[in-house]
């Protein structure tokens, strides 16, 4: 686990990062709609990716594009609270991993 402190407004924030490769845009696309389904009850915003916003924190998942062509998908977790900031992340890799094994699975 990758947990980092930083400072927003003189308040302390922890950061949790997860970054996976992703094979294609329909993936990314399909798991950001499986996520915003799980966390319906939060304010969400799509405009780049997904950001969700919960009690004390906020997470977003965003594909990155680096200059060799190769795609990641990037979650963060900030949270001032670390016992629900790691709750949160263990959730989101959870799913994560739970989405990667049904869409392998429904590809052959």
């Amino acid at each position: 686990m990758n947990t980092k402190q930083y400072i927003f407004s003189e308040t302390t924030y922890h950061k949790w990062t997860l970054i996976k490769p992703i094979g294609s845009t329909a993936f990314f696309e399909d798991f950001l709609n499986w996520v915003s389904g799980e966390f319906d009850l939060l304010l969400q915003e799509d405009a780049n990716g997904l950001q969700v916003y919960f009690p004390n924190g906020s997470f977003n998942i965003k594909k990155v594009i680096h200059i060799d062509n190769s795609t990641n998908l990037e979650i963060n977790v900030y949270s001032k609270v670390i016992r629900i900031g790691e709750s949160y992340f263990n959730k989101i890799s959870s799913l994560h991993q739970h989405f990667t094994n049904l869409y392998r699975a429904s590809s052959f």
